[in-house]
């Protein structure tokens, strides 16, 4: 029976097993003991020697290796058709990205799947190997369908769901900052308004410095707290909370409003760079800023 080349190395790498350890026993130079060809890795050379000189006919007839062959490939996980929305937080996505995605929301899983392997920086099933371990852990997901055998985990897949679920939504901001109105405000702007409050969560860590939830680590706590509550939704989750925002915002325009000193002081007209202006006026009124310390 005649196949397509397509339909040849499809059948070619149901037999990678057998062939690989063909290859093997021909040495390093990855040269055909039939003919003058050389691969450039070992892959091709087994290609080369399944298609070529006849070895995939060869297994293709031996009916038992085919008939096992067949019960591994279908008790193998099928790869799921994920559609345009994550299965775990709703996610519109395009086609390419979608198993990319969807492979983070089981990275804990996939992290200790891969640190199970005898070899972690080498893949359990081909001769994949990387040192960095979101490479291999990619590959299992996505090249040996592990993200579909997770996916075929309901209990596991639902308590994904509902954590992501219990996470508060990104708020829009909007073109107005609502604590000080200053306008067309970023994030990290909104974010420094609660600074007490994302302090006061990554003070209770058992580092100050180190997301809980990620592999994060900040120089200080401060850059910790603006992390979490940029990345990780506690700024969406003090904006929700409307009675906190009015007190914010009441407190910040109770203060006095910063005024613009100009060019000359208003106590003893001496006349100044605008960077050095408020230093210099404040030391005319340093007895009335020191009793305002004590």
């Amino acid at each position: 029976m005649e196949m397509s080349c397509g339909l040849l190395e499809m059948s070619f790498r149901h037999f990678g097993d057998e062939l690989n350890d063909m290859v093997s026993t021909l040495g390093d130079q990855l040269s055909c003991s039939e003919c003058p060809y050389k691969g450039e890795k070992a892959k091709n050379l087994g290609l080369h020697i399944a298609l070529v000189h006849g070895k995939l006919d060869f297994f293709l007839k031996n009916k038992s290796l085919v008939q096992r062959k067949r019960k591994q490939y279908m008790s193998q996980p099928k790869k799921l058709n994920i559609g345009p929305r994550c299965p775990v937080c709703d996610l519109t996505f395009t086609k390419s990205q979608n198993r990319d995605h969807v492979a983070w929301h089981f990275i804990d899983e996939l992290r200790d799947f891969v640190q199970s392997f005898d070899d972690p920086q080498k893949c359990w099933k081909c001769d994949y190997r990387s040192e960095k371990m979101d490479n291999l852990v990619k590959h299992v997901a996505l090249g040996h369908s592990k993200l579909d055998e997770l996916l075929q985990d309901h209990d596991l897949v639902n308590e994904k769901r509902s954590r992501i679920m219990a996470k508060p939504r990104r708020i829009a901001i909007g073109p107005i900052c609502p604590i000080c109105d200053v306008k067309d405000p970023a994030r990290e702007h909104v974010a420094r308004h609660f600074s007490d409050e994302l302090l006061a969560i990554v003070n209770e860590y058992p580092d100050p410095c180190a997301c809980l939830d990620c592999e994060y680590k900040g120089d200080k706590p401060k850059t910790l707290s603006i992390h979490v509550g940029l990345v990780h939704a506690k700024l969406d989750l003090f904006l929700q909370n409307q009675s906190l925002v009015q007190s914010k915002r009441q407190y910040f325009h109770a203060k006095p409003k910063k005024l613009s000193i100009g060019p000359v002081c208003p106590v003893c007209d001496v006349k100044f760079t605008k960077t050095q202006n408020r230093d210099h006026v404040s030391w005319h009124y340093i007895d009335e800023l020191r009793a305002i310390g004590k």
